[in-house]
């Protein structure tokens, strides 16, 4: 069963209370692994750091090759900047018993921008609706506990056009501010931007960019 959410990044923090600092989110350094195992089965978590679904695919497309014996690839994942999309699926077990628990232990450490795939060898032995969500959620905290969790800036994309004479005006306020910047294209007129601006930055920067463009 494959489950899908999508909705605002910030309105999402803020009514679920998943974090306190609206400004940044908590994620990953690095890929890392945990494991669990139930009576002869095997549960292998990969937990990966991701910005798109299509990392995400390639990442399990990978796990598909690396694991060809293995009877299921159950997994979960959370990206997103503006906006947030949440996925998680069961890959033929019993609806709820495997990516719901997966989705679970992502929100469970407030984790965006990851993907969490489950990798499972069937030991011979029925495990049952409870211990099938034990074991998916047991490989994925293991996995979650081995990886570095680091907090990231949320990032606002915006491309602006910038009137020549303002050029170096805007560039000081982009360096003030710790934008990200790169310019795309140019004429005699105006050069055009996109901006990569923290969010915690936001306000005060178009303030004081609205300030110079009403000079």
């Amino acid at each position: 069963m494959d489950r899908c959410v999508i909705s605002a990044f910030c309105h999402y923090i803020d009514q679920s209370g998943i974090v306190e600092n609206l400004f940044t989110y908590t994620t990953i350094g690095s890929p890392s692994e945990g494991i669990f195992t139930d009576k002869g089965s095997k549960f292998i978590g990969y937990l990966y750091p991701i910005s798109s679904e299509e990392e995400f695919k390639n990442a399990l497309k990978g796990l598909r090759t690396k694991h060809a014996g293995a009877r299921h690839f159950c997994y979960a994942y959370r990206i997103g900047k503006s906006t947030i999309i949440e996925r998680s699926n069961d890959d033929g077990e019993p609806s709820g018993t495997a990516g719901k628990p997966i989705f679970n232990q992502l929100l469970s450490y407030q984790l965006m921008e990851v993907g969490l795939v489950v990798v499972r060898y069937f030991g011979g032995t029925l495990l049952g609706t409870t211990g099938l969500i034990q074991a998916y959620k047991g490989a994925s905290k293991a996995a979650i506990e081995q990886a570095t969790i680091i907090e990231k800036p949320i990032i606002l994309s915006k491309e602006m056009e910038i009137p020549y004479p303002l050029y170096n005006q805007f560039m000081a306020l982009v360096k003030k501010y710790e934008i990200k910047s790169e310019m795309i294209r140019s004429s005699e007129q105006e050069t055009c931007f996109t901006l990569d601006i923290p969010l915690k930055f936001e306000e005060k920067f178009m303030e004081e960019l609205k300030k110079i463009r009403s000079v």
